[in-house]
């Protein structure tokens, strides 16, 4: 399982009150910068599936509940499927 590691408070306070300013497409942009640079940041994940819920983008939503859980799934099951 990959080790959660710190996320700038500044770059999640700033995605988040774009989504305030009722700008989700920005803090979309600013959550997958985040998780470009840090792959476990959960609270990153969590605010990207709560934007796509609420614009019923559901096929987006499905790929980033995929995309953590292969982040959660541990390593030894990984390999275990594949090979």
């Amino acid at each position: 399982m990959i080790k959660h590691q710190h996320i700038s408070d500044d770059k999640i306070d700033a995605a988040k009150q774009l989504e305030k300013e009722n700008k989700p497409e920005e803090a979309e942009k600013a959550y997958l910068e985040i998780i470009k640079e840090i792959p476990a940041a959960y609270e990153a994940y969590n605010r990207l599936l709560i934007i796509y819920r609420k614009q019923k983008a559901y096929r987006k939503e499905l790929a980033t509940v995929n995309k953590l859980s292969e982040l959660l799934r541990p390593k030894s099951l990984i390999n275990k499927n594949n090979g």
